[in-house]
């Protein structure tokens, strides 16, 4: 290879680094990434969902999830991968002899949370969680 070949590849390299393009974060704020890392994060990003866990939602899907009758939320699992800003959820549910009892008052809160942050939920006592919608709307049982 020529030495105006590797400089002409160097020089676009370094261009790559330098040059900045706004993208924006989760937290709306602009966050400044170079040519050459927006493409390796582009290529390396999958859609596929890493196996082992029996996820509720798709990468960018919506997230509707509720236990069965006399059931409540035992567990939540979630991964966030920054490529995708997206998170997967997995819900497990189990028998709750109180949500056997009381699971025929159920109802969707309104929104526990605003956009892009995190959420601090507490159940009033007495109620249990049976189910989530998107990300910011619990399915509370009395």
């Amino acid at each position: 290879m020529s030495r105006a070949w590797i400089l002409f590849w160097i020089v676009l390299f370094c261009e790559g680094l330098i040059s900045s393009h706004g993208t924006q974060s989760q937290t709306g704020k602009n966050k400044r990434t170079s040519t050459v890392l927006r493409k390796r994060w582009w290529f390396g990003c999958s859609g596929s969902k890493p196996g082992g866990h029996a996820w509720n939602n798709n990468w960018d899907g919506r997230l509707f999830f509720q236990c069965n009758q006399a059931q409540s939320i035992s567990s939540i699992y979630s991964i966030f991968r920054g490529c995708r800003r997206d998170r997967l959820f997995e819900f497990k549910c189990e028998y709750n002899f109180a949500a056997g009892y009381y699971s025929h008052d159920c109802h969707w809160t309104d929104y526990v949370n605003n956009f892009d942050q995190d959420i601090s939920f507490r159940c009033p006592n007495g109620k249990f969680l049976a189910g989530r919608y998107l990300r910011s709307v619990v399915t509370m049982c009395e």
